[in-house]
C-alpha cells in the first residue's frame, strides 16, 4: 500500500488534506468495526499517536500566533 502523492506534495498542499482530527476519528472507527490482524491494529494505534502529535504541534503553533498578535496590539 503505497501513499496517495509523493511526500513533497503532502508538505505544499496540506490544507487540501483532511483535519489531524478527523483522521483520528475515522482510524478509532476503524478499529471498531473492523476485524484487523494485531500487526495492523498495531499500525492503526501508530498512526493515530503520530497524528496525535501532529495535532498537539498545530494547536501549540496556533496558541503561539495568538499570543504573538495580542502582544503585538497596542
Amino acid at each position: 500500500m503505497g501513499l496517495v502523492c509523493p511526500p513533497t506534495q503532502l508538505v505544499v498542499n496540506w490544507r487540501q488534506y483532511m483535519e489531524y482530527q478527523q483522521a483520528i476519528e475515522i482510524l478509532k472507527a476503524m478499529l471498531d468495526r473492523h476485524p484487523l490482524s494485531a500487526e495492523e491494529k498495531e499500525a492503526v494505534t501508530k498512526a493515530i499517536g503520530t497524528l496525535s502529535w501532529g495535532a498537539l504541534g498545530q494547536s501549540h503553533i496556533k496558541a503561539r500566533k495568538a499570543k504573538r498578535d495580542k502582544s503585538s496590539e497596542w
